[in-house]
């Protein structure tokens, strides 16, 4: 009987070469995408601390505006030099900016205060009386991660006058913002102020990502006196109490 020899099977060269690209095909789809969710973990993160940043700032603005006027001494006959002092960087408190100056008695003195868009960033100060000193400013946002792109502070405030007086029409009645009201020498006139808030920032490296915040702040310290002229007011204005 004759044996034959053991006839020894494998893979061919191109066998070989299949099997390799298929398992190239194979790392290369899976390397995309573990890198495609380091990505968007990574955009997560950006997007997650661009929005904490710029809600914390926003909550800051509210809790420190609404402090504005606070006054520990006033009285019925005594002049409230504190409130909000300037909306923009022509010194106004009407219209719109980018700039809001305000003042309250604090524990520390630095009764002066304000927020300004500066270069990308919100700015804070505790002691400085204009929009564009230099001195006392610090960032309270990150430029390196947010870009703030906008900064609008609006003043809607309403005047109420509190005396029955045929000189004012309608009398006891805010009348809507940024209209006019005459009133008579002696009449009592109630200012309420409310501060209305838009900012706009996005990430530094992706404008893609931007982030759009409002708020109203109803100022809690109204301005209340009596009229020393009959000069027309603008409802926004600081009144000639």
């Amino acid at each position: 009987m004759i044996s034959q020899p053991n006839q020894q099977t494998g893979f061919t060269i191109i066998e070989f070469v299949i099997a390799g690209a298929i398992t190239l095909l194979v790392l290369n789809g899976l390397m995309a995408i573990f890198a495609g969710t380091i990505r968007t973990n990574a955009d997560s993160i950006r997007i997650t601390r661009m929005t904490q940043e710029l809600r914390t700032v926003l909550d800051v603005m509210t809790r420190e505006i609404r402090r504005a006027g606070y006054y520990t001494t006033a009285g019925p006959d005594t002049s409230n030099p504190h409130g909000i002092n300037q909306i923009n960087d022509a010194g106004s408190i009407s219209g719109n900016g980018d700039c809001i100056l305000y003042s309250y008695d604090a524990i520390n003195g630095q009764n002066n205060r304000g927020f300004r868009l500066r270069n990308g960033a919100i700015e804070w100060s505790q002691d400085d009386t204009s929009c564009t000193g230099g001195n006392n400013w610090q960032a309270l946002t990150e430029p390196s991660v947010v870009t703030v792109t906008s900064l609008v502070f609006s003043d809607n405030s309403t005047c109420t006058n509190l005396t029955a007086n045929n000189d004012c029409n309608p009398c006891n009645v805010p009348p809507k913002p940024n209209t006019f009201q005459l009133w008579a020498t002696g009449d009592q006139i109630l200012h309420v102020r409310q501060i209305d808030i838009v900012m706009v920032g996005q990430l530094t490296n992706d404008a893609n990502f931007n982030l759009n915040l409002q708020d109203s702040i109803r100022v809690r310290n109204n301005d209340l006196g009596v009229a020393t002229d009959t000069t027309p007011a603008q409802c926004g204005q600081r009144l000639p109490l």
